[in-house]
């Protein structure tokens, strides 16, 4: 297997996990507001910090990719 579909394979796994975290705390919102007697709002801008860390994971990706090419 090259280089390049390893790259490419982590960078996917890498998509996947942060679309299930930005998507897992939408589907128990409930049950986490009720567990940490938060507002909606508040549970919101947590799911949010999810968006940070997938732009992080693009640039590394990136970066590990550059001397591939």
């Amino acid at each position: 297997m090259s280089q390049r579909w390893i790259v490419i394979g982590l960078g996917l796994a890498a998509f996947w996990i942060a679309f299930f975290h930005r998507v897992a705390p939408g589907t128990i919102a409930n049950e986490l507001q009720s567990a940490f007697a938060v507002s909606g709002a508040a549970l919101g801008a947590l799911a949010a910090t999810y968006f940070k860390h997938w732009w992080a994971g693009c640039w590394i990706v990136l970066r590990a990719a550059a001397p591939i090419r």
